[in-house]
C-alpha cells in the first residue's frame, strides 16, 4: 500500500473523519472480563473461538481462521474462562473471501457463497487468482448459496476497492465505506485483496459511514497501550494487567497522534484479569499450582485435589511471574462441597468447606449419588476444619436393594396412563402438560392407541376401559417418573458358546448353556422357550426345538440355517451364540433382554417388585447441577441401547437433559419428598 499517499488523503479529510466522534456513545463503557475482538482457545484444547458481543463463536477450520486473522494472535486461557461465555453462531469466512471447491470458485458476500460464472467473469471483476483458497465441502456449507456473478455483475458486498487517488473503500450494504487510517486497514484487511476500479465504478456506490477501529485492536502512543472496545480506546494501566489477559506485545500497533485524536477514551483496564472459579494457574518458574476461588488463589496440594474439580495438568495456565504477584494468595483448596472422604474408620461429608462426620451407613448411602474419596492422607484431611456431625440426609442409596447403577446414559420415555378411561388428550389436560416445548407431549407407549401403564401398572378391566393398563399414581408421580432395570428381577442377555464345530449344513447345534433361555410367568413360573432365533457370527439361525443344550434346526434357509437372508457358515468351537429377536427392521437383530426371578423365587421377585414400586430416586445432571426427585413407575430400557435409565419428558426438561446425556442416580432416604425439580 502507498502509505504516504494514503496519509495525505487522510489529513485532507480530517474534518469529515472527526465527525465519527459524534456517533460514539457518551456513556461510560464497563471493562468486560473477556473483551470483544479476541481470538481464544482453552489450555489443553485445540478449538479456537472469536469473541463478539460477549459470545464465543467457534472457528470451523484453520483456513477460516487464516482468512480473517493471524494464528499468532490466539490467546490461551483457562477452560473455565471460555466455558463461562455463551455460545454464538459459528464464525464464517470474511466478506470478500474467494473460495474454491470441486472446480467452482465463489466469493463470500452478505454471508453467502456466490458462484463466479467463469474464469472470464473472475478476471473481468478484477479478482486475483492468488487470493483463491481451496476449502472442503463442510467449510463451504457454512455459507448458503447466493446468486451467481457474471462478468457484467456489480461488485458484491465485501469487496475492497481502490480509486485513482489511492483511497480504499469497503463495499457494505451496497455502499462504499472509506477506510480513513492505515491502522484500521491493517487491523481488518490485506492489501492484496484490493481491486483497482475507475472513479466511475467507485461513484456508482453511494457513500456510507467511514470504517471505524475494530474491537480488540491494540494500539499505543508514547505514553501507553490501549485496547479498542465499542468504538473507544481503553487505557491498559500496567504491563501486568496487559499480560494477565493473555495479550501479546507483538500485536500492539503504533498509532499516530492524529489517529489517537479520532478515538475517544473509555474506562481503564485498572486491575489484573479475574479468572472464574476453578481456573488453575501457575508460573513458569514454579511447579506450584493454584486454583481460583472467589477471586483468591489457593494452593493445590496434589493431583487428586486438582482432578476433584474436573481439572488436570494439561489445564493449568502458565502466567508471568509479575502477573501472579498481583493476585492475593490465601490458604489451600480442599475437596469440593458434597463429596465424601474417608480415612480409616473416620468418614466425612464435605459441606460449606467443612468436613462433617457421618455414620458408616449414611456414608454408604451418600456414596451412591456423590463422589467418594477412599483413604485420603493426613495432608488432605487437614484441608478442612471439622464441622458438626451430618445427620440430615436428602439423598442416598438404600440397604434393601442397590440402585442398578450410579451413573449412565438416559432416554426420553412417553407418558404413562393414569386412568383406565384416560385418553392422551385428557391426560395432557389432567397433567397440565403444555405445548412449549412441544416435545413434552410425547404420547402414550403401546400400539393401536392402547396406553401401557408400565412395569408396575395394573391391568384395566371392564367395558369402559379404554386402555390396556394404568398406573396408580398422582399427577406429580407420573409427570416425573424414571425407568431402570430395577433389582426385582435378574436382567441379562442370553449368551453362550458352541461346544463343537458346526459346518454350514449342520441341523444340530450344541451349546454350553441354554438354561437361561426362559422367562418368568406368574401363572406357571419360569418357562423355557422351545423355539427361537440365535446369532452365531453374522448368521441368524431359526431353531424349532431345544433339548437342554441342543438346538434342532428344521427346513431350508428360509426357516433354518442362514435365516432372513444371512449366510449359513461354518463356525468353530467356542464361538459366541446369542439369543436374538427381530427388532423393527428385518435386517436388525438384537440380543433379547431376558429376565428371571431372583434366585428362581417368584415370592422374592414379587417382594422386590413391591419394594421398588413408587420409590423415589434422586437424578442429577452433572453438566448443569440440576436435580429432580423421580418416581419408579416403569422398568427398562433394553440393554442393547447402552442406556441405563429412561425419564418422562417433564423430567428431562426439568434437568435440561437430552437423549443419551449422562446423569447420576441414587435412592432417596427421605421417601416423603415430592417428585419434581429440587430448588436450590
Amino acid at each position: 500500500m502507498n502509505i504516504g499517499k494514503q496519509i495525505h488523503t487522510y489529513i485532507s479529510l480530517a474534518v469529515g473523519v472527526l465527525c465519527l466522534m459524534l456517533v460514539f456513545p457518551l456513556d461510560t463503557f464497563a471493562v468486560p472480563r473477556v473483551p470483544d475482538g479476541l481470538l481464544m482457545r482453552a489450555k489443553g484444547q485445540q478449538k479456537v473461538y472469536y469473541i463478539q458481543n460477549g459470545k464465543k463463536h467457534y472457528i470451523e477450520s484453520p483456513r477460516l481462521l487464516e482468512s480473517r486473522f493471524d494464528w499468532g494472535s490466539v490467546i490461551v486461557t483457562t477452560k473455565q474462562d471460555l466455558n463461562a461465555l455463551p455460545k454464538g453462531d459459528p464464525l464464517k469466512f470474511r466478506e470478500g473471501a474467494l473460495l474454491a471447491h470441486d472446480g467452482s470458485v465463489y466469493v463470500i458476500a452478505d454471508g453467502k457463497r456466490r458462484p463466479i460464472h467463469s474464469a472470464k467473469a473472475f478476471d473481468s471483476l478484477g479478482y486475483d487468482w492468488g487470493n483463491v483458497v481451496k476449502v472442503s465441502e463442510d467449510e463451504l456449507k457454512l455459507h448458503s448459496k447466493g446468486e451467481e456473478l457474471y462478468a457484467d455483475s456489480q461488485l458484491p458486498n465485501g469487496t475492497l476497492i481502490q480509486d485513482s487517488e489511492g483511497k480504499v473503500f469497503h463495499i457494505e450494504n451496497g455502499k462504499r465505506r472509506y477506510i480513513p487510517s492505515p491502522l484500521i486497514f491493517q487491523a481488518r484487511f490485506e492489501w492484496s485483496n484490493t481491486i483497482k476500479v475507475s472513479d466511475q465504478t467507485k461513484d456508482g456506490f453511494p457513500k456510507g459511514d467511514h470504517i471505524v477501529y475494530p474491537d480488540g485492536l491494540l494500539i499505543a502512543d508514547d505514553k501507553g497501550v490501549f485496547m479498542m472496545q465499542d468504538g473507544k480506546r481503553l487505557p491498559i494501566q500496567s504491563p501486568e494487567i496487559f499480560l494477565s489477559y493473555g495479550l501479546k506485545w507483538q500485536d500492539v500497533q503504533q498509532a499516530t497522534d492524529y489517529e489517537l485524536s479520532l478515538i475517544p477514551k473509555g474506562d481503564k483496564f485498572s486491575r489484573v484479569k479475574q479468572y472464574p472459579d476453578k481456573s488453575v494457574v501457575k508460573t513458569s518458574d514454579s511447579d506450584q499450582i493454584y486454583q481460583v476461588k472467589d477471586g483468591v488463589l489457593k494452593k493445590v496440594i496434589n493431583k487428586r485435589i486438582l482432578q476433584a474439580y474436573g481439572n488436570d495438568f494439561d489445564d493449568v495456565l502458565t502466567l508471568p511471574k509479575g502477573v501472579m504477584q498481583k493476585y492475593t494468595k490465601k490458604g489451600k483448596i480442599g475437596f469440593p462441597n458434597e463429596t465424601l472422604i474417608r480415612k480409616g474408620e473416620k468418614r466425612f461429608y464435605i459441606l460449606d468447606g467443612k468436613k462433617r462426620p457421618v455414620e458408616e451407613n449414611l456414608y454408604k448411602f451418600l456414596c451412591n449419588s456423590h463422589t467418594c474419596y477412599e483413604e485420603v492422607n493426613d495432608a488432605e484431611l487437614s484441608l478442612h476444619k471439622t464441622g458438626e456431625k451430618y445427620t440430615s440426609l436428602k439423598t442416598a442409596s438404600r440397604d434393601e436393594y442397590d440402585i442398578p447403577t450410579k451413573k449412565g446414559k438416559t432416554a426420553r420415555e412417553q407418558h404413562l396412563v393414569r386412568d383406565c378411561s384416560e385418553t392422551i388428550d385428557e391426560h395432557y389436560a389432567n397433567a397440565n402438560t403444555g405445548e412449549d416445548p412441544s416435545w413434552l407431549r410425547n404420547g402414550f407407549p403401546g400400539s393401536k392407541g392402547e396406553g401401557r401403564g408400565g412395569a408396575f401398572a395394573d391391568r384395566c378391566t371392564g367395558d369402559d376401559a379404554k386402555q390396556y393398563s394404568a398406573v396408580d399414581a398422582t399427577v406429580k408421580e407420573e409427570k416425573y417418573y424414571i425407568t431402570m432395570r430395577w433389582n426385582y428381577l435378574e436382567w441379562y442377555e442370553a449368551q453362550t458358546k458352541l461346544t463343537q464345530k458346526i459346518d454350514k449344513d449342520a441341523t444340530t447345534i450344541k451349546v454350553k448353556d441354554a438354561s437361561k433361555w426362559k422367562y418368568p410367568d406368574k401363572e406357571r413360573g419360569p418357562r423355557f422357550t422351545d423355539t427361537g432365533y440365535v446369532r452365531i457370527g453374522d448368521e441368524i439361525v431359526a431353531y424349532k426345538r431345544k433339548d437342554k443344550n441342543t438346538l434342532k434346526v428344521e427346513g431350508g434357509a428360509d426357516e433354518g440355517r442362514g435365516y432372513n437372508g444371512s449366510k449359513a457358515s461354518q463356525h468353530d468351537k467356542g464361538t459366541t451364540v446369542t439369543y436374538v429377536y427381530n427388532w423393527r427392521d428385518k435386517d436388525v437383530w438384537k440380543a433379547y433382554p431376558w429376565t428371571t426371578y431372583i434366585d428362581g423365587s417368584l415370592e422374592k421377585t414379587e417382594e422386590a417388585m413391591d419394594w421398588h414400586k413408587k420409590k423415589k430416586v434422586l437424578v442429577k445432571n452433572p453438566e448443569n447441577g440440576k436435580r429432580i426427585v423421580a418416581t419408579i413407575l416403569e422398568a427398562g430400557p433394553a440393554m442393547w441401547t447402552d442406556r441405563v435409565s429412561g425419564l418422562s419428558p417433564e423430567a428431562m426438561d426439568a434437568l435440561g437433559a437430552g437423549i443419551d446425556d449422562t446423569l447420576t442416580y441414587g435412592f432417596l432416604v427421605d421417601q416423603s419428598m415430592e417428585p419434581g425439580p429440587i430448588k436450590e
